[in-house]
């Protein structure tokens, strides 16, 4: 799946399924760091670049996790939307 869908004629664009992460931390499954770096690079190798993310989120810890795996990550940066 590499296509994306226009909300717009201007953009943003998005992939046509998005991954929800809000159970990600510690309001569901309390995932380790390298889990949901795995998870991510999964969605990734899916064409799963869209991720539905706030910083209320695992009590605002869910989106510092998600900054330090974009920022690592060689494709992160550039291939995902958030």
């Amino acid at each position: 799946m590499s296509s994306t869908i226009s909300l717009t004629k201007e953009g943003p664009s998005l992939s046509p399924i998005v991954a929800g992460v809000m159970t990600w931390g510690v309001w569901g499954t309390a995932l380790s760091t390298t889990d949901m770096s795995s998870l991510i690079d999964h969605c990734l190798s899916l064409g799963i670049t869209t991720f539905d993310h706030a910083d209320i989120y695992g009590h605002y810890t869910l989106r510092q996790i998600l900054a330090r795996h974009w920022h690592c990550h060689p494709i992160g940066g550039s291939k995902c939307k958030s």
